[in-house]
């Protein structure tokens, strides 16, 4: 780039060296050429001057023209740099920004799980539903979650699923509430051992297929509950009315594996 400029300078002063020299033998030409044919007369070597007056007129305004078109260009090259530095410049401390911005959250989902794990293991429960509903109290809480349930696995052979618990979600003692592995939103997930997030969720496709009954939020975050060797124990879902991150998702995968132990 800097050798591209330094040459550009060299052809303009050539130019402008080249183009001046062209101008005084052109304003001389005229006497060379009445000399040339033995034409010595003053008179008629400055008719012949007068008639070429407007030839280096015009010229003389062509090359200032050019100069003035070489100037402008590089004003323009220059200003055009500046304004790509500039907008480099920018778009670095927008991708700054936006990293810094990445970090911080990371960081805020890990102390939110940091402090999740610590009040999930200090809970002491009676029996496994209330130490899940609890559970799912402190999940909701820091998912911003409504409604909260943790289905578990009550046959192998039929995988079935059943609703254990629920946060901020009435299930009454007479009434059950199960389905198949891959029925509903929660059977999905747990057939495919994949956390997922469904967004714009409709109200009544909720309502039937994953089990959180009435409630009116649409925005869905479901995780399976997986041991150590990959079998489904149960599935977790929470529904809000704010949308999730992909840090809610890794979220609820790690802080899911606190459950297993009550899907007993």
């Amino acid at each position: 780039m800097k050798l591209h400029r330094n040459l550009s300078i060299v052809l303009v002063i050539l130019f402008i060296l080249v183009t001046s020299y062209t101008v005084v033998e052109v304003i001389s030409l005229p006497s060379e050429i009445l000399n040339a044919i033995d034409i010595t007369e003053n008179s008629k070597i400055e008719k012949a001057n007068n008639e070429a007056t407007w030839v280096f007129i015009w010229l003389g305004a062509d090359l200032l023209i050019v100069l003035f078109i070489i100037f402008s260009l590089s004003t323009g090259n220059i200003n055009s740099k500046g304004e790509n530095i500039v907008y480099v410049e920018r778009e670095s401390s927008k991708r700054v920004d936006h990293e810094s911005d990445n970090q911080n959250i990371e960081t805020q989902y890990k102390s939110k799980l940091e402090a999740s794990t610590t009040k999930i293991n200090q809970l002491v429960e009676p029996n496994n539903t209330k130490f899940l509903e609890k559970a799912l109290s402190i999940i909701c809480n820091e998912l911003e979650g409504s409604i909260g349930t943790v289905y578990k696995i009550i046959d192998k052979e039929t995988q079935m699923l059943l609703l254990v618990a629920g946060y901020a979600f009435f299930i009454p003692e007479s009434k059950e509430i199960s389905f198949e592995l891959g029925e509903g939103l929660a059977g999905q997930v747990g057939k495919s051992k994949k956390a997922t997030i469904f967004s714009n969720v409709p109200e009544n496709y909720l309502k039937v297929t994953s089990g959180l009954g009435n409630s009116t939020p649409t925005n869905l975050i479901v995780a399976p509950l997986i041991d150590e060797n990959t079998n489904i124990k149960g599935v977790i879902e929470i529904a809000s009315f704010k949308a999730f991150s992909k840090y809610d998702l890794d979220y609820l995968n790690a802080i899911s594996n606190l459950l297993l132990d009550k899907l007993v």
